[in-house]
């Protein structure tokens, strides 16, 4: 489970998001919700066995965090936070290693579609 590389990228991601949540938890209210995607990269891993459901949730995970990097833009500028460029493009750290994660798993997936028409 741990092994795959997608996995790893998961997990970083989801440490990631962690970090970024708690450092950043007194500036704005939408802060708080970089915990569902995190707890949604952790579940993504869990789900090893079932390679095209961890697809989807990818895909569900990338749109959950657009939606709250768009909120968390849009209270920064409200704000006036907006200033620090850095603090608002930090998430793109983490939706890069998610996207990284559902690309290695589309290529597992293609791997053994290919190995079974083989057969």
């Amino acid at each position: 489970m741990i092994q795959r590389r997608q996995s790893l990228e998961w997990l970083l991601a989801a440490v990631a998001f962690v970090v970024y949540a708690i450092l950043h938890s007194a500036e704005a209210m939408s802060f708080i919700f970089l915990y569902f995607p995190a707890l949604l990269c952790f579940i993504t891993i869990l789900m090893f066995k079932n390679r095209p459901f961890q697809i989807r949730l990818c895909k569900i995970n990338l749109a959950i965090t657009f939606a709250i990097w768009g909120l968390i833009i849009f209270q920064m500028v409200q704000s006036h936070l907006g200033e620090n460029f850095y603090t608002m493009i930090r998430p793109a750290v983490p939706i890069f290693l998610i996207w990284m994660g559902m690309k290695n798993t589309k290529r597992d997936e293609d791997k053994v579609r290919s190995i079974d028409r083989i057969r």
